[in-house]
């Protein structure tokens, strides 16, 4: 009886491990990629700034190196910022349009009132 409980105990401990071996890879698929926002892209940016600081502080690359992909980080962070600054710019437009357009309907409101009120 203890023979055929240890052959068990056995049996399943070669299934545990051969199992990962033979099956089929798990590949995980993304169906909507996440797009960032700018501000996000230029926190990701500025963190690869840290990291390439810190590389070159431990001597991983040389400051030549450094240089060439810092001022390429430091190139999109900018463009990055003219971005958001077109998207802010064009924002307040078309909130400055649809102000002076609520504006206008109030006038035109008003207008008609004082028109109707016989004096």
């Amino acid at each position: 009886m203890a023979f055929v409980l240890g052959a068990l105990v056995v049996l399943l401990v070669l299934g545990f491990v051969i199992w990962p071996l033979v099956r089929p890879p798990v590949v995980a698929t993304q169906d909507d990629p996440v797009e960032l926002s700018p501000a996000e892209q230029r926190a990701a940016i500025y963190r690869e700034l840290i990291d390439l600081e810190l590389d070159l502080r431990l001597g991983k690359i040389d400051e030549t190196d450094y240089r060439a992909l810092a001022d390429a980080l430091m190139a999109r962070a900018a463009a990055l910022i003219g971005e958001e600054d077109a998207t802010r710019e064009s924002l307040d437009e078309q909130v400055e349009r649809e102000i002076a357009a609520e504006r206008e309907v109030l006038r035109n409101a008003v207008g008609s009132r004082t028109e109707e009120v016989p004096q």
